[in-house]
């Protein structure tokens, strides 16, 4: 478990079942690479994947990213901003486009494969201890989760991630044309705020 001050003088910690700050983000990239040899949620641990761990503050919302997974060090801040404020011409610019997740999305998931059919036919972090278990792989998280259409599934976003901005939509919005939130990148100076 970590902890972390946020520049609003907001302290993070990752031991708290509510309002956990951590989230994730993975490109469809790297989704793609890994339809169906790892569980969807061990992409960010295992070293053959790209993803990032950002941490989100339950109090004024600022992003804080991990752009390195070996490092416990913030490399990029990002203040919440109006969705409106997005400069549509970024879209120009070279960004990963992908899926933004927070802690919670697990317990969703966990909570429809038990309405379904039981989240315990499923290995959810890779490790299968009965070989009936199916790999709750990317294909499977894009077959009942991304792809639902018939039903919002909670505490996920699709998103784009710029070096400058991160964007997030609603899991609806295929063709990412209205931004629901919008974060920007700036300095925090840490001798005024908090």
């Amino acid at each position: 478990m970590a902890r972390l001050a946020c520049p609003c003088g907001n302290i993070l910690w990752n031991g708290c079942d509510e309002n956990n700050p951590q989230c994730t983000f993975y490109p469809w990239e790297e989704l793609q690479n890994h339809m169906d040899d790892l569980a969807f949620f061990e992409l960010d641990s295992s070293p053959e994947t790209r993803s990032l761990d950002i941490w989100q503050c339950w109090e004024c919302d600022r992003l804080m990213v991990f752009d390195d997974p070996n490092s416990n060090r913030v490399t990029r801040w990002f203040k919440r901003v109006c969705a409106d404020d997005f400069p549509i011409e970024k879209k120009d610019n070279p960004h990963e486009i992908g899926v933004f997740f927070n802690d919670a999305f697990f317990d969703t998931v966990c909570r429809k494969l038990d309405l379904e059919e039981g989240s315990d036919k499923y290995s959810l972090i890779g490790m299968k201890f009965d070989p009936a278990e199916k790999l709750l792989s990317p294909r499977v998280m894009m077959e009942k989760f991304f792809g639902a259409v018939n039903e919002k599934v909670r505490n996920w976003w699709l998103s784009e991630h710029y070096a400058d901005w991160i964007v997030l939509y609603d899991a609806f919005d295929f063709g990412m044309n209205t931004p629901l939130k919008a974060w920007r990148r700036y300095k925090p100076d840490w001798s005024v705020e908090g």
